[in-house]
């Protein structure tokens, strides 16, 4: 199976963006030196993550879930 497949649903979808949206605040928020930001993106993106796992029966470990969902595919 697939990672397609495993995270096809429109509330998957809607927590990768999410995780991806928040990789990007993270990149964001150490550029202009906004660590206190930082760290509350860091436990966000890491809540969002747990969640998809927990809905998916852990099909990816988490670094792998964040590096996929970070991944840049189409336009936004």
């Amino acid at each position: 199976m697939s990672d397609q497949t495993v995270y096809s649903s429109e509330r998957d979808q809607e927590l990768l963006a999410l995780i991806n949206m928040t990789g990007y605040l993270m990149g964001v928020a150490g550029a202009v030196g906004a660590s206190s930001a930082l760290e509350h993106l860091n436990a966000a993106r890491d809540a969002l993550a747990a969640e998809l796992e927990s809905q998916n029966g852990n099909t990816l470990d988490k670094a792998n879930l964040l590096h996929w969902a970070s991944a840049r595919t189409g336009s936004c």
